[in-house]
C-alpha cells in the first residue's frame, strides 16, 4: 500500500489520510488514518481488536485515500458506508462483513444507518 504523501518540511508528519480497514477479510474495523500510523498500533488498541497487545493491527485494505484533509476523508465516507449501530456499537458492512467504526469515524460519517 505505498502511496506517495506530503510531508510537512520541518516535521515528519504525514498529513495525507486515507481510509483503511483494519484486521483481516472482515475484522477490526473503519479509521482514517495513515497507514503509517496506523501500522504500529497494537491490535488490542482498537475497537473490535481483541486482547492481543503483542502485535499490531494489519491493514487488511485502502477503501478511499490518500485525501488532502481529514475533511475531505470525512465527505468520501459518506459515499461509501452503509452503517449500523449494534449491541457492541457503530458499524459498517463493507462486502458483506462487519467492521467496527473507530475513534474517528462516526454514525454521522455514514451515506445510511440501518
Amino acid at each position: 500500500m505505498a502511496s506517495q504523501r506530503r510531508q510537512h518540511e520541518t516535521q515528519d508528519e504525514f498529513v495525507d489520510p486515507e481510509i483503511e480497514l483494519l484486521g483481516t477479510n472482515g475484522g477490526i474495523g473503519v479509521v482514517i488514518a495513515t497507514e503509517h500510523d496506523a501500522k504500529p498500533r497494537p491490535s488490542c488498541q482498537w475497537s473490535g481488536g481483541g486482547l492481543d497487545c503483542t502485535r499490531p493491527a494489519p491493514v487488511f485494505q485502502r477503501i478511499g485515500g490518500p485525501y488532502s484533509s481529514p475533511a475531505q476523508a470525512h465527505s468520501d465516507l459518506k459515499t461509501k458506508l452503509t452503517c449500523g449501530n449494534g449491541y457492541w456499537g457503530a458499524f459498517a458492512t463493507i462486502g458483506g462483513k462487519p467492521y467496527w467504526l473507530q475513534n474517528n469515524v462516526t454514525l454521522s460519517d455514514c451515506q445510511s444507518v440501518k
